[in-house]
């Protein structure tokens, strides 16, 4: 009988485990499981969030390996890095030695966490922990075209790696050049209390200046693109999701509230502004809304991309407003419908009477109303729709949009717009 070696059943455990945690654990084990094993997923996500809390506490003997054993979690847990292998041996007498190749996986590194500290990680969805499970979520049945391109990623990793056999561990992956990173960094602070020789400080030298000019470029690329005039949100996003900027790229599609919406409001976008929005967390009213008993994207979101918030906090948080298309509606008809301000849960949308028309028609209040979509569902005309906001906060932040579209009544927005058919 034959026995895998360690580091090879250790990987495929740890492939096992992760694949468990996407198709059938609870979405909170991803929760924990992936800023804890990565690296660089924590350090990224926690920079980039502000955040830490009990992920922190995770990472910490994993942290503690890598700087002592360098590249510790790529030689005994990696999932990827044991896939990779396995495709580099269907070319096994191919040359693996990549010393012209500059460490690309450093200054892919070095920039996101460079970035994060300007709130935008850069590249932070090519972890390879991140891009294995939402590979894995990608095989939840019924199969569909967002799911499965959920897997596209993974697919690129391992045709790279059948063309260049471990080109992908050795030069790219940003998880194992920042666990290199970590071990330089112990190794600098041993010399430093110990003294080093010149040669050593030569080498201290080059970690400086690829740290001096990763970092720094990272955080000048992030705060220019976070200042940078841009557009109003154009998609709805989960209560608590940071500004579309940050969303992009602190996201990183592991499936978690697309799993955890007990609503299935939680939809992948397969055809959103910008490719950079490919695939990241939308909004669906059709059939069901946001319930304000649920915060549970927020609870299992692994990167903070979604906030954890409490109940209270997430109900008072504003997805977008609420509005209705006036000659669609059935009282512009002068039938009898009070469905959108009987199921509205803030009493955001009411009746207004015009004594000039003598009809009554529906308005919604800006200030209440959060866009949870309670109304658009059941809207028997279907003429009521949820403009998303430019910013995804508590509600009373967006007020140049509330301004816009503001009735002539104070506090009021007449989100009952005319239409021309």
């Amino acid at each position: 009988m034959t026995f895998l070696p360690p580091r090879s059943g250790c990987r495929l455990a740890m492939l096992a485990f992760l694949a468990a945690g996407a198709l059938f654990l609870p979405p909170v084990v991803l929760r924990y499981a992936l800023p804890g094993l990565s690296p660089f997923l924590f350090v990224c996500a926690a920079v980039a969030a502000r955040r830490v809390g009990l992920p922190a506490l995770l990472s910490l003997p994993m942290l503690a390996f890598v700087v002592r054993r360098r590249r510790g979690f790529c030689h005994y847990f990696c999932p990827v890095g044991w896939l990779v292998e396995v495709c580099a041996r269907t070319r096994a007498s191919a040359n693996c030695e990549y010393g012209r190749v500059p460490p690309i996986g450093h200054w892919v590194a070095l920039l996101t966490i460079g970035g994060a500290v300007a709130t935008l990680p850069l590249f932070l969805l090519v972890d390879p922990l991140a891009l294995f499970t939402g590979a894995a979520c990608g095989a939840h049945v019924p199969l569909s075209i967002p799911q499965l391109a959920c897997a596209a990623g993974l697919a690129v990793v391992l045709v790279l790696s059948v063309a260049f056999p471990l080109l992908w561990c050795k030069r790219l992956c940003p998880l194992g050049a920042t666990q290199e990173l970590l071990a330089e960094l112990n190794g600098l602070f041993a010399r430093r209390v110990s003294g080093a020789p010149s040669a050593a400080r030569e080498s201290d030298l080059r970690l400086a200046r690829r740290a001096f000019f990763g970092l720094g470029g990272g955080m000048a690329v992030s705060a220019l693109a976070v200042r940078a005039p841009g557009v109003a949100a154009s998609r709805l996003r989960p209560p608590g999701a940071v500004d579309d900027a940050r969303f992009a790229t602190l996201c990183v599609r592991c499936g978690n509230c697309v799993r955890s919406c007990p609503s299935r409001i939680i939809r992948p976008d397969v055809q959103p502004p910008s490719l950079t929005k490919l695939l990241a967390p939308t909004l669906s009213f059709e059939a069901n809304y946001c319930l304000e008993t649920c915060n549970a994207c927020g609870q299992n979101c692994p990167t903070g991309a979604i906030a954890a918030l409490s109940l209270g906090a997430k109900n008072a948080c504003r997805i977008g407003l609420a509005r209705i298309a006036e000659t669609g509606c059935l009282l512009a008809v002068e039938k009898e419908c009070s469905a959108c301000a009987a199921i509205c849960p803030r009493s955001a949308i009411f009746e207004e009477f015009s004594p000039e028309t003598y009809t009554a028609m529906v308005r919604v209040d800006a200030q209440t109303c959060t866009g949870c979509g309670a109304c658009v569902a059941v809207c028997p005309p279907r003429v009521i729709s949820v403009a998303p906001l430019g910013l995804h906060g508590h509600a009373g932040e967006s007020g140049d949009e509330d301004a816009r579209l503001a009735d002539r009544r104070p506090g009021m927005a007449a989100l009952s717009e005319p239409t021309t058919g």
